[in-house]
């Protein structure tokens, strides 16, 4: 069973998953099957108020929340060459599951682990380099630099 937050998305038991997207729809003859028939969503989860169905579409149950894509984009207009790597590194961190430093390290074996739960990742063959702080028990990944290779030299990775 599902409980929503106003702020926070959803709950799901004791973990917070990130919600797609609500629809509120009126519906009154349907079941609960027939609607199920209606989204093509892996992951769909319906509760009844009433006459009034709560869908509730979850990508992943525990996908990461990145902030923020408005970094990366600023970035990306000034370095063309790198939106179509970031956009990848972005899509895919959405849908982890990174509980751990070893769960990203197993999926990229190139980022580099560093103190304070700050991860850098190498991208388009070492030419970027992007750093974020996770905060792995609330599943928020954030965006601390993003840069040249040659600019990331000039950083302490662990203050950005």
């Amino acid at each position: 069973m599902i409980s929503f937050f106003l702020a926070s998305g959803a709950h799901l038991g004791s973990r917070e998953v990130k919600v797609y997207v609500i629809e509120i729809l009126m519906i009154t003859g349907f079941s609960q099957n027939e609607v199920k028939d209606l989204g093509s969503e892996a992951n769909l989860t319906l509760q009844r108020f009433g006459s009034i169905l709560l869908m509730c579409h979850v990508g992943a149950d525990l996908a990461m929340r990145v902030i923020s894509r408005k970094t990366l984009r600023s970035f990306w207009e000034r370095h063309p060459l790198a939106q179509n790597p970031l956009l990848a590194w972005y899509r895919e961190a959405e849908l982890g599951d990174w509980e751990s430093p070893a769960q990203i390290r197993s999926t990229y074996r190139s980022a580099s682990i560093v103190g304070d739960n700050r991860v850098v990742f190498n991208l388009k063959g070492n030419d970027y380099r992007l750093v974020v702080k996770i905060n792995y028990p609330y599943r928020v990944v954030y965006i601390r630099f993003v840069g040249t290779h040659a600019e990331y030299d000039r950083i302490n990775v662990e203050e950005v």
